[in-house]
């Protein structure tokens, strides 16, 4: 059995400027809800590499079920809430501004570090990959 992860596409969400850490969850909010970009092509490879796929899993957000259909999916095994990304944590205060690039950054760090605010800690994360590898193993 060979197993391929393929990240979804670009969403279509605008640029962001600078935030406050207080105004992140509304960007992962509106990440969460967005379709993809329709300007965009998949990978000739990842075309390819998903021919060759006889199942295909997704998560349960938009892009990932656009993604799959935009790689020519025609049918989709399983949509389940398990295979999402680890979402970012964040907190509710206010801060200066800085952009968006250096607090994704920052809170991905500080998750790897444990904090988990608004978002799953890593032994939940842990339990759900390897609740999800058994998924895909059967």
């Amino acid at each position: 059995m060979k197993i391929v992860f393929i990240r979804h596409g670009k969403p279509d969400l605008p640029e962001l400027g600078k935030l406050q850490a207080n105004e992140l969850h509304q960007w992962i909010k509106a990440y969460n809800a967005a379709s993809l970009d329709t300007a965009q092509q998949p990978p000739k490879q990842a075309v390819e590499l998903t021919k060759q796929c006889n199942v295909v899993v997704c998560s349960n957000l938009r892009r990932s079920i656009e993604s799959a259909k935009l790689l020519g999916i025609r049918g989709i095994y399983c949509i389940d809430a398990i295979f999402r990304e680890v979402e970012l944590p964040y907190c509710n205060i206010r801060s200066p501004k800085l952009s968006a690039t250096v607090w994704f950054v920052l809170f991905r760090i500080l998750w790897f570090m444990g904090y988990s605010n608004h978002s799953d800690s890593k032994s939940t994360v842990k339990q759900r990959a390897a609740i999800a590898a058994g998924m895909l193993h059967n």
